[in-house]
């Protein structure tokens, strides 16, 4: 679970820190929670697992082994749904990005 974010401004120890030190200080750090670089890269790597995963089981069908096209599929469906997630987080992380460049200018 993603603690909430304080929208109340920078603080004395956040004012001149920078975002680096926010990532360090905030209260994820502070409760022993991974930060969001470290979930994102694990989502990652859970979505390549799947897509391995499923590459496997197609290779698997197709020469003759033991999985049924259900199991394939199934599998499949998991590592396509996995990788639609993560490309619309990746979509709203540049929606954010793009609308903090326009407060900006």
């Amino acid at each position: 679970m993603v603690p909430p974010i304080s929208l109340s401004g920078p603080t004395s120890a956040h004012s001149a820190a920078g975002i680096g030190s926010l990532a360090a200080t905030g209260p994820a750090q502070a409760a022993g929670q991974p930060n969001f670089e470290d979930l994102l890269w694990k989502s990652i790597g859970e979505v390549n697992r799947l897509d391995s995963s499923s590459q496997a089981a197609i290779a698997e069908s197709l020469g003759g082994g033991e999985i049924t096209q259900a199991e394939v599929l199934a599998g499949m469906r998991k590592a396509d749904l996995a990788m639609r997630m993560l490309m619309q987080v990746r979509n709203k992380l540049l929606d954010a990005y793009r609308e903090v460049q326009q407060m900006r200018m």
